[in-house]
């Protein structure tokens, strides 16, 4: 997942259209105020030269500036003015070190941003980065990975020859801060400015370093974003097929339903070979509220469900309130299911008619995904037990187990016995029986 999936606002970002508005400093030129005396014609034009040097100097000033910051313009053939930036060379500037081959050194990250400030500390015991304060929610591994990476060895993709002032970047004001402490007892602060004109990257400075640096901008990024965009968004797993199983394969064993969406609860399963005939010829049925087949449709959405992951976290350790805004008081749907590894038995210890195989199980666990309701685009806002996070999921994610009924999981068959012959029918309509006759 990229860093602009990591990246989407959530309900702890702020609500702007740019989340780091607050940091960014509006320029307005200053009104001049004038000045009147008296004096002499030699005074006035001693003051006159002052101020046209002045101003000389403070428009020469201005045009270094723009000419330094300002992408340059061409002109097409047509008379038509158009703007190019040149790519930034990256020479690749190495400002920290901090490579150990035996254990990471980082001890703790601390980020100031828009959000406010928090702490990524990374867990020797345990060998993994950890949010402080949400230590149950488990990190993101790609972005642990960069983050560690990121944070050893910091580099610059090129540095500014002859800066401006600081607030011609964005300095004075940053975007963000981020302090990070390693395991030897040293620290370092990287400092995040204005983006680049070209977008190939932010100007910034690291502590001790009055020089002005161009990262890139994955890497700085990472000190942009909140908490809740750290979490881990792989909600279910795929089990394990054993290497030496060759006709194993990872699948859904059985899901229940109930909710708000379902006043009558519903069960769907593997079928097994001690199911009667008629059940064993599908590959799930329905055994509640009624034991019938499901369509051939569902089979294919049902069999092809084997892990799930979230488009994004919303919220870490959500408050009671929290949850009763997004439907969790009283949820649309509650699946509670089962995953595992499906293989075929070889010694089938009974003789069926229907030559259904013996199934066996293993690597199985159970969980509960409860949908508390869904967004604008119908994509749905879940809770998965034994993660104190609210998830949003996509709608083609999970659709295949969450819009399931009876009504649009059931087989349309009537009879599933191969009729042979037809001896007799009765037709009743509106309790009367109208037809009551022997066919041979």
């Amino acid at each position: 997942m990229s860093f602009d999936d990591k990246n989407l606002p959530t309900p702890e970002s702020p609500e702007s259209d740019n989340p780091f508005s607050a940091f960014e400093e509006v320029h307005k030129p200053e009104e001049k105020t004038s000045h009147k005396g008296r004096g002499n014609t030699l005074a006035a034009s001693a003051w006159a030269g002052v101020w046209i040097a002045a101003i000389a100097a403070v428009l020469l000033g201005g045009l270094v500036l723009w000419l330094t910051l300002s992408p340059p313009s061409t002109t097409d053939g047509n008379g038509d003015t158009t703007t190019t930036v040149p790519p930034i060379e990256d020479v690749g500037i190495t400002l920290v070190d901090k490579t150990n081959k035996n254990a990471v050194p980082i001890s703790l990250v601390n980020v100031e941003n828009s959000g406010g400030s928090h702490t990524l500390m990374f867990n020797t015991t345990e060998k993994k980065l950890q949010i402080k304060g949400y230590e149950d929610i488990m990190v993101d591994r790609e972005l642990e990975n960069t983050l560690i990476a990121y944070t050893t060895v910091i580099t610059a993709r090129n540095k500014i020859e002859k800066p401006a002032a600081l607030s011609a970047y964005g300095l004075d004001k940053p975007q963000a801060k981020a302090t990070i402490t390693y395991t030897d007892g040293t620290s370092s602060t990287v400092t995040v400015g204005n983006n680049t004109p070209s977008n190939e990257g932010y100007y910034g400075q690291i502590s001790g370093d009055s020089n002005v640096y161009i990262f890139n901008s994955d890497n700085v990024r990472l000190f942009m974003m909140q908490p809740v965009a750290y979490a881990n968004t792989i909600l279910l797993t795929t089990p394990e097929v054993k290497a030496d199983d060759a006709t194993g394969s990872a699948l859904l064993k059985e899901i229940s339903y109930s909710g708000k969406n379902h006043p009558v609860p519903l069960h769907i399963r593997r079928s097994y070979y001690t199911d009667s005939e008629e059940m064993t010829l599908f590959s799930y049925i329905i055994d509640k509220p009624y034991i019938r087949g499901t369509s051939d449709a569902v089979i294919g959405q049902l069999t092809s469900f084997k892990s799930l992951q979230a488009a994004q976290a919303l919220y870490l350790h959500p408050t009671a309130e929290q949850k009763k805004k997004l439907g969790f008081d009283d949820p649309l749907v509650v699946m509670d299911l089962t995953m595992a590894v499906e293989t075929s038995e070889d010694d089938v210890p009974v003789d069926t008619s229907a030559g259904a195989e013996k199934k066996s199980y293993y690597n199985s666990y159970s969980t509960t995904i409860t949908v508390g309701s869904l967004d604008s685009s119908s994509n749905y806002v879940v809770m998965v037990k034994g993660i104190d996070a609210i998830f949003l999921v996509e709608n083609s994610a999970l659709s295949a187990i969450a819009d399931r009924t009876y009504t649009n999981s059931v087989n349309q068959l009537l009879f599933l016995k191969n009729i042979g012959q037809l001896g007799r029918i009765a037709i009743t309509i509106d309790d009367t029986l109208t037809r009551n006759s022997n066919i041979l």
